[in-house]
């Protein structure tokens, strides 16, 4: 599924639909993928990776319970970064490989900027150099093999959604514990106390 460049005006529903390869609504050289209307790929089957690298997404990106068997790039490519202007959700969806939003912008005036609840990945979730104004991101009962991260990504959110989130190990700039309980902070705000994501970041440290 082929869409490198593509600008779509009307809607793009990929509801359901089963691709046995790769699914690129990516940038192309100069031309970036740009979408003015909602892109549905809800229960998407999708065999190989799907690649949004420096696509333009302005009425939404819902990828919930979608199946990719490779990688999923919500990235940077080139001189075009990743931009979401509305809620990308990946809610319940698994991945075979890693998560990567290096690079990425999430722009979102009203909910959650990107919502991974109840989502598997099993490589890496990359959070690196990422540009998201002062919004949520959703990870309870998410699960990521590795969490590749940088303080400065999360101190720009206004706060986070982690209980439940369990990761099998940390790397990037914000292993320092002191940065780690500043990161916590922004967890389960108007919520009760919620003890496990300080025990699962115990537990890995």
């Amino acid at each position: 599924l082929a869409c490198y460049g593509g600008r779509f005006e009307a809607g793009l529903d990929a509801q359901g639909a089963q691709v046995t390869d790769d699914a690129f609504l990516s940038a192309e050289g100069e031309h970036r993928f740009h979408a003015s209307v909602p892109v549905s790929l809800r229960c998407a089957d999708i065999g190989g990776q799907l690649a949004c690298n420096g696509g333009r997404f302005e009425a939404g990106l819902d990828a919930q319970g979608a199946r990719v068997t490779g990688d999923v790039f919500l990235r940077a490519e080139g001189e075009h970064r990743f931009h979401a202007s509305v809620p990308v959700s990946l809610r319940g969806a698994e991945i075979g490989g890693q998560l990567d939003c290096n690079g990425g912008r999430f722009e979102v005036n009203e909910g959650n900027a990107l919502d991974l609840q109840e989502a598997a990945v099993k490589g890496t979730f990359f959070w690196w150099e990422v540009e998201a104004d002062v919004q949520t991101v959703v990870f309870d009962s998410a699960h990521v093999g590795q969490l590749f991260d940088d303080a400065k990504s999360w101190q720009q959110l206004r706060a986070m959604e982690l209980n439940s989130f369990t990761y099998d190990s940390l790397d990037g700039t914000a292993l320092d514990p002191a940065l780690r309980l500043e990161w916590m902070k922004k967890s389960g705000q108007g919520r009760p106390f919620e003890p496990q994501p300080y025990q699962q970041l115990a537990k890995v440290l």
